[in-house]
């Protein structure tokens, strides 16, 4: 079987990625323009449309939009997953020979951007629960625990990263453990791939988004947990710890110089669908049953 003939393969069910369900739960604009002739969409980085780094252009102004509106200082969209922009965001915080104080769980494109770059991660241990076998949330008095173990004038520590919710969907209060990174002086790095909906969904009792927690860098994987295609993903960053002019330079030095176009107006549209409120609202239907199941 070719792989085209496996994508048009139909499934009694996708429990799988994306999120929209191939194509069930895609935006209204986004299903209108894949409508249109094949490679219709599949155009260059014209100054129309400029780039997520570009100063003009319409992807620039969405971005500011969504900035304004999230209260971010930013936003950059990225067409190499989750993945690329959390490798951006490592290297804005930390100097080859730097460390990051970073969870036993972190993704593995954390590791992968320390062993290229020669940043020293600074593992630490999590809690385990003995029921299920996987880590629990961390804890204000986890973290407290894990700094007094660490000698911070020996080690040239320059940043933090927390893994929310975990890739078992576990999510904790991130606030408290953001506000003692702060009191460090140390910037925080959240990886909330999988809790990209946090942001739309303050209202149905559900952990805080690490942005509203004040996190300086929010990764959000578009097509995890909101309706984007795979690859889309989003970058929020804000307060002053971490340096404008190297975020922009990481993200330059990590992003393709071709973003696909298709992909790019999937990251907007994704995020605009879930400001939608009748979009907004049929998603939130859905959370509601998903808790109603987990709770029987």
């Amino acid at each position: 079987m070719s792989i085209s003939s496996f994508l048009s393969k139909k499934f009694l069910k996708s429990l799988f990625f994306p999120a929209h369900n191939r194509g069930a739960a895609l935006p209204r604009k986004l299903v209108k323009l894949l409508k249109k002739q094949p490679g219709y969409w599949d155009l260059p980085e014209l100054p129309e449309i400029g780039s997520p780094l570009s100063q003009s252009g319409l992807i620039a102004k969405t971005q500011r939009e969504f900035s304004m509106k999230f209260g971010a200082k930013g936003c950059f969209f990225g067409v190499n997953g989750a993945s690329g922009l959390i490798q951006s965001a490592v290297i804005a915080m930390a100097k080859p020979g730097e460390a990051i104080l970073m969870p036993r769980n972190v993704h593995i494109s954390v590791i992968k951007i320390c062993a290229m770059q020669n940043i020293h991660p600074i593992f630490f241990d999590l809690d385990l629960s003995s029921e299920t076998g996987h880590y629990k949330p961390i804890t204000k008095i986890w973290l407290e625990n894990v700094f007094k173990k660490i000698n911070f004038n020996e080690k040239k520590i320059v940043g933090v990263i927390l893994v929310n919710p975990t890739y078992q969907g576990y999510a904790g209060d991130l606030e408290p453990l953001i506000d003692l990174c702060h009191r460090k002086n140390l910037p925080v790095l959240v990886d909330e791939a999988h809790g990209s909906y946090f942001l739309f969904c303050e209202n149905l009792n559900l952990p805080k988004s690490a942005l509203v927690s004040n996190a300086d860098l929010v990764i959000h994987s578009l097509h995890k947990s909101l309706n984007g295609l795979t690859q889309t993903a989003a970058l929020w960053y804000k307060g002053n710890l971490v340096n404008e002019h190297n975020l922009i330079n990481s993200i330059n030095l990590l992003q393709t110089t071709s973003p696909s176009s298709l992909l790019l107006s999937s990251c907007e549209e994704s995020i605009k669908d879930w400001q939608n409120k009748n979009s907004l609202s049929k998603y939130q239907k859905r959370i509601l049953e998903a808790k109603s199941i987990y709770k029987n």
